[in-house]
């Protein structure tokens, strides 16, 4: 019988991913609701669970949290991709659960969170207040 992996998405994944997880384990997926996009970017061929959360991100971390409370004693490890709230949500519940968790970084959030800078006309809203928020969230990500 395969291990059971949770895997969390707040921004969206590749199915690559979906289908690498799942062809190793029995895969439960949690992703946030991408308004005018897809949570993931192509229809996996592999047999997966799949719930779709609230789009705001702070109804997503608290979505995250109730929803490793819940899968507590199905769910033998979790991987949570991104270090932005969710992922806060998800090492917390972890830790009160005691399951194992691992981060996955595809990419740095502040990074794409200042090329709003460069391309102003895509309407996009930089705030260094955001931006402070981002780097906080990784530090305590990181620390916990």
């Amino acid at each position: 019988m395969k291990r059971q992996l949770g895997f969390i998405v707040e921004s969206g994944t590749d199915v690559r991913l979906i289908e690498g997880f799942a062809q190793r384990f029995e895969l439960t997926v949690l992703a946030r609701r991408i308004v005018g996009g897809v949570e993931i970017s192509h229809e996996p061929t592999l047999p997966f669970k799949k719930t779709v959360g609230p789009a705001s991100r702070l109804r997503f971390a608290l979505s995250t949290a109730l929803f490793v409370f819940k899968h507590r004693s199905t769910i033998d490890c979790w991987i949570v991709q991104g270090y932005a709230l969710a992922a806060l949500a998800a090492n917390f519940a972890c830790r009160l659960t005691g399951k194992p968790i691992r981060m996955l970084v595809c990419s740095p959030v502040e990074a794409y969170y200042r090329c709003r800078l460069d391309q102003p006309h895509l309407g996009m809203i930089y705030r260094q207040s955001d931006l402070l928020i981002l780097k906080l969230l990784a530090r305590l990500n990181a620390r916990l």
